[in-house]
C-alpha cells in the first residue's frame, strides 16, 4: 500500500506530510497532514526540473535528493527516482527529514509497487 509506505516517513519530530507524485506534479498518494499534499506534489515537479537544469550547468550524475530548509528549521525534501518507466518523487515537509535509511526503504517499496502496477497495466 502506497499510503502505508509514505506513512512510515511521517514522524512527530520529522516530516508531518509525505507525498508521492510524478514529475509533472500529479499527486499519486500521500500521508500525514492533508493541507500541504498538493504543494508537495507540485514541488516534486519543480525538483525534477531544477535537477535537469542543474545537470546542464554542472557535472552532476543522477541526483537522488534535494533538501531545502527555512529559517524556522522546516525541512522540505524530495527523493527523485524512476519506476515503471516514469519519473517520480517522494516529497516530505516538517520540522525534520526522514532518515536516509527510511527514505531509501520507502522509495524502494514504492518503486516496486509502481513497477508492478505498470507491468499489470501493460498486459
Amino acid at each position: 500500500n502506497m499510503e502505508a509506505s509514505l506513512h512510515a516517513l511521517v514522524q512527530p519530530d520529522g516530516p508531518r506530510t509525505a507525498a508521492l507524485a510524478d514529475i509533472q506534479g500529479f499527486l499519486i498518494a500521500s500521508a500525514g497532514e492533508t493541507h500541504h499534499q498538493e504543494g508537495l506534489a507540485a514541488f516534486a515537479a519543480i525538483a525534477s526540473d531544477m535537477v535537469a537544469r542543474t545537470r546542464m550547468l554542472l557535472p552532476l550524475a543522477d541526483v537522488a535528493a534535494i533538501r531545502i530548509s527555512d529559517t524556522n528549521r522546516i525541512v522540505l525534501s524530495c527523493r527523485l527516482f524512476s519506476s515503471g518507466g516514469q519519473g517520480l518523487g517522494v516529497a516530505t515537509l516538517g520540522p525534520g527529514e526522514p532518515s536516509s535509511e527510511d527514505a531509501d526503504r520507502v522509495v524502494s517499496e514504492l518503486s516496486e509497487v509502481v513497477a508492478g502496477k505498470s507491468a499489470t497495466s501493460d498486459e
